[in-house]
């Protein structure tokens, strides 16, 4: 293992890099509905199919309190990227561009409300301001032990950047952000007996910010 003041080329063609990454995640629409931030986990494994391109793709999930602590989202997510890297002389440092395709799954039913319920018909009317209704129309409240469900589909076309140090050669610390439109989003509710699947406008934007650690495996040649 070489150490850090003597690294020379950080990746080579054939080489993967697998790691884990924790940040913060925010999102901004036109609707309070849209509006929230929340802790951000993923694992990531990136094949390097040359020198500086790179494949990739990472699991994800996050949980987070909306309207004023009253619920609680829990959010999966994959994400697909392609990465383009610029090498440095020294080893100490890789910066990188690219793009990434993600998917996300958020839910919350019931069992996630952790406050209140005084700001479920803010809640609610937020699907009237963004989806103009449903086929199911707007459901009422009937008491505090109603069963509900809500599901938010929504996948963003981003690009991505950030910088890899190289603390050995394999070990590397990478920061990482992503940003970029939401291009679709779909809502799904069973709320109090009344249901529908509403197709959103897909407006707003989605910015990541993650620090993880990341290790090179299978090196070519050694």
């Amino acid at each position: 293992m070489l150490c850090f003041l003597s690294l020379s080329a950080q990746v080579q063609q054939g080489d993967s890099n697998i790691g884990v990454n924790l940040g913060i995640m925010d999102q901004n629409g036109d609707e309070d509905l849209l509006n929230y931030s929340y802790t951000y986990f993923s694992l990531n494994y990136q094949y390097y199919a040359s020198n500086r391109v790179s494949l990739g793709f990472a699991p994800a999930m996050t949980s987070s309190k909306v309207l004023n602590g009253t619920f609680i989202l829990k959010t999966t997510g994959l994400n697909f990227y392609i990465d383009y890297a610029f090498l440095s002389k020294s080893g100490k440092t890789m910066p990188y561009l690219g793009a990434k395709f993600i998917m996300l799954n958020t839910k919350t039913t019931s069992g996630d409300v952790i406050g209140g319920a005084g700001d479920f018909t803010d809640f609610l009317e937020g699907f009237e301001d963004l989806f103009g209704g449903g086929s199911g129309g707007t459901p009422t409240p009937t008491g505090a032990d109603s069963e509900f469900e809500v599901k938010y589909k929504r996948k963003i076309l981003a690009l991505t950047g950030g910088i890899k140090f190289f603390i050995t050669e394999r070990l590397n610390v990478d920061n990482n952000f992503v940003f970029g439109p939401i291009i679709s989003e779909k809502v799904e509710y069973d709320i109090f007996g009344s249901s529908a699947s509403l197709d959103g406008s897909a407006e707003g934007s989605y910015f990541q910010f993650t620090v993880g650690f990341s290790y090179i495996i299978g090196r070519r040649g050694t």
